[in-house]
């Protein structure tokens, strides 16, 4: 794992916030790319037969917390075929 600025161990915690993080900026991208707003990513996942209102997105992809699970959901909602993963924790 990476150090922080001081050159101490980075922690469990600090890495799971990290790619909680990554994770978030990953969907949010892609959702911007598309344009698409909550309504419409509900209405995609209704096509897949999950129903989860815009509010209900709104709060779980802001939340940062979901699963990876919710995750691919998602993606494949947003008819994302391919992406990029970041490498690795790179700290500023």
């Amino acid at each position: 794992m990476g150090s922080d600025a001081v050159g101490a161990p980075m922690t469990k915690a600090m890495a799971d916030a990290y790619w909680r993080d990554a994770a978030y900026e990953l969907l949010v991208a892609e959702m911007d790319a598309r344009k698409m707003s909550y309504k419409q990513l509900s209405a995609a996942l209704e096509k897949l037969g999950v129903q989860e209102s815009p509010d209900v997105l709104n709060r779980r992809v802001n939340r940062r917390g979901f699963s990876a699970g919710f995750l691919l959901m998602c993606l494949r909602a947003l008819e994302v075929e391919s992406l990029s993963v970041p490498s690795g924790l790179q700290r500023d």
